[in-house]
């Protein structure tokens, strides 16, 4: 190994020892801290711990003291309403001088009477007379019986000396001498019915009671701290308290609990936890320790690596680049190999290196292009297009398929599929181009097939047309034949009057002009829709009514709509031709069905972005055996004197293609009028708004 390499790797040591020491001396120091805070944290929590378990235990002590308050409430009401149902069976029939006389008399244990309604939370009325008499449950009765029970259910609560709660009834809001009361107090009985002043001081000089009844009046709850002589004891403890106002009677429902307790459960898991943070660190110091040694012991395995590696790299080298220079000759035989055009550009679009089948291709050998743009060989009608693609390849991105046209050499215009990435470390491009000019070539072809399918379908479409025209004629030929006899007719007998003439004249305008209306109609069936616009689609079956009307109402079929009013964005006369297909093969069963009652159903709603339009009939159906052949080109059930088979496969064309829907259909079974159908049901759903997205 050379003496620079053996420097560096010196060098590489003492730094990476360095680090390490580094990195070990502030991870401890960082654990360490850790350590710190998670202690005062620990204290934290276990002093929130404890106020929420002296909360809870207050809110559960309110919780039982509402319960109870709502009980006796509920019987003294209830005693009430008894009460007032006895004296109403005994004042029955009684003169109102006996009544007030009774009332006088009256005395209940706990029932007061009163002409007046009092402010008493229990109360109830009875009149007598028109006059109202008030039975009254004293407000202190309740109050007395919700102390009792409460100091019954916190006697029987307590745990031990040092955890109880105790009720304060505020006497004065405004705090001074006998602002409270003690009421309940499980620990210190003796004292129940004292007096309570904001001036008291604990053993510190503090005024727990001032501190609860401001907290109390500014919040309607407080934790507070003071100092207490423990119970049969000289010794002083801190006691951390808290304290809510139940308003309903203005007591002060209170629980504490000494900091002994709270300092000793901090104390007894932070042993735990300082013991195991002590091993922690024992253990980090031998795994760091071990990690150093094995560093070192890796250090020296890597340097004799290393140097063994450097000795054999010059034989590499040599070999590498005999079997680089054989690899290079296979990859230029297998780039001339393929049937594709491969070539690699420059940014700028300057032909570096191309196969040989550019020949065949473009009919160039490859010394012509080497050097030379091959943009300059582009269809001028490509060109924007290819330039896009070619900087998008540039920015990174994957070209995907991309079609374009080139100029063979003979004139011929030959079309190319690419496929290209850029590889940026060297500022080159890689593409590959496949020749589909025999595919585009039947794309042409087909797309004339279907013109002249469609041209067929429009044919077959006019001679329906022109039929249902001379339909429509008939009638108001008939009236202007009429109308110009009778005129004549007159006219021969001298009793024409000038009333006679305006009158004919009307009728032959109106006739007239409903032939005019009919040529219109069938004048923009067949109007080719080159461009898309808004239309109705109630008035779409308008215009199909129209259209078909001579050939429905002769034959007594009962066509059912349900259309919702719906604006649509799209080609309205293709969509005719497609409804009318439908609607004449529907007709056409049905005029062959046995059916009493023939019915087309036809229901066009929205559905969210989408026109949805159902068409069906009650004709029995179409052959399991046919039914997924309806829509392809010249099948038919028809002889072929009546069908061409174009019909619903041009309808399946324009739906999908044009309009971007889709087409289908299926046997159904529905009710109508409370009679159950079988028929077949077409179901086309299309965009209700044909537009672009930008």
């Amino acid at each position: 190994m050379s003496k620079k390499l053996n420097l560096i790797m010196r060098i590489i040591f003492f730094i990476a020892i360095g680090i390490f020491g580094i990195t070990r001396y502030e991870d401890f120091k960082h654990e360490n801290q850790i350590y710190i805070d998670y202690i005062n944290n620990l204290e934290k929590s276990i002093k929130q711990e404890y106020k929420n378990r002296l909360k809870e235990s207050v809110e559960t002590t309110i919780s039982f003291i509402k319960t109870t308050r709502n009980k006796i409430i509920k019987s003294q009401e209830n005693l009430l309403t008894q009460e007032i149902q006895k004296i109403l069976i005994f004042i029955d029939g009684v003169d109102e001088n006996d009544f007030n006389q009774f009332v006088k008399s009256y005395t209940h244990d706990f029932i007061r009477l009163s002409f007046l309604k009092k402010d008493s939370k229990v109360q109830k009325k009875l009149i007598f007379n028109e006059q109202e008499l008030y039975f009254i449950i004293p407000d202190e009765l309740i109050t007395n019986k919700l102390t009792m029970e409460t100091r019954e259910y916190l006697y029987t609560r307590i745990s031990d000396d040092n955890r109880y709660v105790w009720v304060n009834k505020i006497l004065n809001y405004q705090g001074g001498d006998e602002y409270a009361t003690r009421l309940i107090h499980p620990n210190l009985k003796e004292t129940e019915g004292e007096k309570l002043s904001t001036s008291m001081e604990d053993i510190k000089g503090n005024k727990p009671f001032l501190d609860e009844l401001l907290g109390i009046k500014k919040d309607k709850e407080i934790y507070f701290e003071y100092f207490f002589k423990t119970v049969n004891s000289n010794d002083i403890s801190k006691k951390l308290s808290y304290a809510q106002l139940y308003e309903e009677e203005d007591w002060i429902i209170a629980t504490g609990l000494p900091l002994t307790n709270l300092k000793s459960a901090i104390e007894n898991r932070s042993v735990v936890i300082k013991e195991a943070h002590k091993q922690h660190f024992k253990q980090k110091m031998i795994y760091e320790s071990m990690s150093t040694i094995l560093f070192i012991i890796l250090f020296f395995i890597l340097r004799k690596i290393v140097n063994d590696y450097f000795n054999q790299n010059q034989k590499l080298k040599d070999q590498i680049a005999r079997r680089l220079q054989v690899s290079e000759n296979r990859a230029n035989k297998f780039f001339d190999l393929s049937i594709n055009l491969h070539l690699i550009i420059d940014l700028n679009g300057k032909v570096l290196h191309v196969n040989d089948t550019c020949k065949s291709i473009l009919g160039y050998e490859k010394e012509e292009l080497i050097n030379t743009f091959l943009l300059d060989l582009l269809h001028p009608a490509d060109m924007e297009e290819t330039r896009k693609e070619r900087k998008r390849v540039r920015e990174g991105q994957r070209g995907g398929y991309f079609e374009n046209r080139y100029i063979h050499k003979n004139g011929n215009t030959i079309h190319l599929a690419w496929s290209a990435m850029v590889d940026v470390d060297n500022s080159e491009i890689y593409a590959s181009a496949q020749n589909i000019t025999s595919a585009k070539l039947n794309e042409v072809e087909i797309k004339k097939q279907e013109l002249l399918l469609h041209q067929q379908s429009k044919m077959a479409s006019m001679g329906e047309m022109i039929e249902n025209i001379s339909h429509q004629w008939k009638q108001p030929l008939s009236v202007i034949s009429a109308v110009s006899s009778g005129i004549k007719f007159k006219n021969d007998l001298k009793e024409l009057q000038t009333k006679d003439i305006e009158t004919s004249a009307t009728i032959i305008s109106d006739s007239i002009q409903y032939l005019s209306d009919t040529v219109d109609d069938f004048r923009d069936f067949f109007k080719p829709d080159k461009f898309k616009r808004d239309f109705s689609i109630k008035n779409t079956f308008l215009k199909i009514d129209r259209l078909l009307k001579s050939q429905f109402e002769p034959s007594s079929i009962n066509v059912i709509k349900n259309i919702d009013e719906i604006e649509v964005y799209g080609y309205e006369n293709e969509l005719i031709q497609v409804l009318i297909n439908i609607l004449n093969n529907a007709r056409d069963e049905l005029l062959k069905s046995l059916e009493k009652k023939k019915l087309i159903l036809i229901e066009v709603k929205k559905n969210k972005e989408f026109l949805e339009i159902i068409i069906k009939d009650n004709a029995g159906g179409i052959s399991e055996k046919i039914i997924d052949k309806v829509f392809d080109s010249h099948f038919t059930t028809k002889a072929d004197i009546e069908g061409t088979g174009i019909g619903l496969y041009m309808s399946k064309a324009i739906i999908t293609e044009h309009m971007k829907g889709t087409i289908e259909v299926f046997n159904s079974e529905y009710s109508y009028e409370d009679k159950r159908y079988n028929g077949a049901e077409f179901k086309i759903s299309i965009p209700q708004n044909l537009r672009k997205k930008p």
